[in-house]
């Protein structure tokens, strides 16, 4: 039975592609034309051939290239295009897994900023109670004396060991007063941390245990030895007890301001 024969145009117009993708298949041996004219080079398709065209903008469609299309199509194989559409698929949660991660860091940040854009000078200095449920951090010391520079360097540091190990966190991070410095002075004992996911277990992370927070906003740099002295001292005063070292989120940092002076944190220490 002789089927009715399509032009080029016709044939385009059915797979919502061009004619100059159609006359590209045909060159490189993936999609040819039944006939040919030879007077006037019209290409002309059966329509037994068009399934074959759908399949093409198909697999097209969901990521393989033409090449790999070309290798399904000369062999037609079940178990070699299960394993293309396997692999395919693997590629795909991957990609959704990954972008996944990119939504979450997203809808953390624009949580972070809407909360920190109402912050101002009159909440600052006021400490006052909050509870917490589990987090994590790492962190690393200074290397020199404390100092905002000196913190600045050392989250560099603490960035570039994340990466090593391919994470990287958009969460919250700041200045960490080690607890021994309560008595013996915090110039050599301040470091740099950033938040982690739950998901992430890394080799030295730190544990911040749920409970008791007193917690205090600043103004100023990333390291401010007389806020966190302020605020230690009012822990004492009210009868409190420090429990785990001190850790100053940064709040409002250069995205939002040019000046240190204007730069917010929030200094949070466990109690019971």
């Amino acid at each position: 039975m002789e089927h009715k024969k399509y032009k080029i145009n016709e044939v385009a117009k059915m797979h919502n592609i061009s004619k100059k993708t159609l006359i590209y298949y045909d060159k490189i041996g993936l999609f040819k034309p039944q006939y040919v004219d030879e007077v006037n080079n019209y290409r002309y398709y059966d329509m037994k051939e068009l399934p074959i065209l759908k399949q093409i903008v198909y697999l097209k469609n969901i990521g393989f290239s033409l090449m790999e299309i070309k290798n399904l199509l000369d062999n037609r194989e079940h178990d070699l295009i299960i394993d293309a559409l396997t692999s395919k698929d693997n590629e795909i949660v991957k990609e959704i897994e990954k972008l996944q991660e990119t939504h979450n860091s997203i809808e953390h940040l624009l949580n972070f900023y809407k909360k920190t854009k109402y912050l101002d000078k009159k909440d600052l200095y006021k400490p006052a109670v909050k509870i917490f449920t589990k987090r994590k951090i790492f962190y690393l010391r200074c290397e020199e004396e404390g100092s905002w520079e000196e913190i600045m360097l050392t989250y560099r540091r603490v960035l570039r060991h994340l990466q090593e190990l391919n994470l990287f966190s958009h969460k919250e991070y700041g200045t960490i007063y080690l607890k021994e410095g309560i008595e013996s002075g915090f110039k050599r004992n301040v470091g740099s941390f950033i938040s982690i996911s739950d998901k992430y277990d890394i080799k030295d992370e730190t544990i911040l245990q749920e409970g008791k927070y007193i917690c205090m906003y600043k103004d100023g740099g990333y390291y401010n030895e007389d806020a966190v002295k302020y605020l230690l001292n009012w822990i004492k005063e009210n009868g409190y007890e420090v429990i785990s070292d001190i850790y100053e989120y940064c709040m409002i940092d250069y995205t939002f301001t040019k000046s240190i002076e204007d730069m917010i944190s929030e200094i949070q220490i466990r109690v019971r």
